[in-house]
């Protein structure tokens, strides 16, 4: 059962390319405004910093808002079908995951990483900014 959900939420994935390219554009266009705006800030001083870690992290935590409106649609046809009986909704929700999370995942990776190199910040620093910032993503 898992494995016929997953290979069919798999296709309906790859059949919407838009959905898929998408969800990695645009946080690579956000990251990309985002560190033209504080292009540099790596240079200054601590106070002037956080505002570049406060819109990073805060992008980083509703960055999956923009896909509510997707997971209600797809909500209204996983009623119908755990409604008959044809898969449990474990099964879907376990499908959503193992299909939507990587995508999500390489779309907040990239927001941080184009944000990062902008920001002129040392690499010492890289591992744990980006840590914490997809962290937060992930919560």
């Amino acid at each position: 059962q898992v494995a016929v959900v997953l290979a069919r939420k798999a296709r309906i994935t790859c059949r919407n390319p838009l959905a898929g390219l998408l969800t990695v554009l645009m946080p690579c266009l956000m990251g990309t405004m985002l560190g033209s705006v504080f292009q540099g800030i790596g240079d200054k001083m601590f106070l002037q910093q956080v505002p570049f870690f406060f819109i990073l992290v805060t992008g980083s935590c509703f960055q999956s808002m923009g896909f509510m409106a997707q997971l209600v649609d797809e909500r209204i046809y996983v009623k119908y079908e755990t409604s008959e009986a044809l898969y449990s909704e474990w099964v879907i929700a376990l499908a959503s995951f193992c299909v939507d999370v990587p995508i999500a995942l390489v779309g907040a990776s990239a927001q941080i990483l184009i944000a990062y190199q902008f920001s002129g910040f040392p690499g010492e620093l890289f591992e744990t900014i980006f840590g914490w910032t997809l962290l937060v993503f992930l919560v």
